[in-house]
């Protein structure tokens, strides 16, 4: 975990050191880590302490969920569930991406779940469209005496 002292020394140390990757050592930290303080203008203090990593729960998320009644619901529940409220209502995938902050199609498609519902959904929607074409086409011929 990085230090409000370590944040500091790494600021001053990046103004007389020749690369940020010495001022990081110097300080304690890898240059990675280095980059994201200098980016911001906030101690590590003054940030809000939410971790959204895979395994780690937000701060204080088990014991809303068990307020509200659903014990045991993790974020990412939430977000393949909106995931396929979206694409259920028609929203394109190049959309849906966007807001639910995918950066790769690979992992966009981990979480839109295909079941069983939709596929009959698929059938029935191709179904719909060829009697609509069908209906179409055959208006459009004229009756040959």
């Amino acid at each position: 975990m990085v230090t409000d002292y370590q944040v500091r020394r790494l600021r001053k140390l990046s103004n007389t050191e020749k690369n940020q990757a010495i001022a990081a050592a110097k300080s304690g930290m890898d240059p990675k880590t280095a980059r994201k303080y200098l980016g911001m203008n906030q101690l590590p203090s003054e940030l809000i302490k939410v971790r959204l990593s895979g395994r780690q729960p937000l701060l204080g998320w088990a014991e809303a969920c068990e307020r509200v009644g659903l014990p045991g619901l993790y974020l990412h529940d939430m977000r393949r569930s909106a995931i396929r409220n979206l694409k259920r209502a028609g929203v394109q995938d190049v959309v849906a991406t966007k807001i639910s902050g995918h950066k790769t199609r690979s992992v966009f498609d981990r979480y839109n779940i295909v079941d069983e519902g939709d596929l009959g959904d698929a059938g029935e929607s191709l179904e719909k469209y060829f009697s609509e074409r069908k209906a179409e086409r055959a208006a459009k011929l004229k009756r040959v005496k």
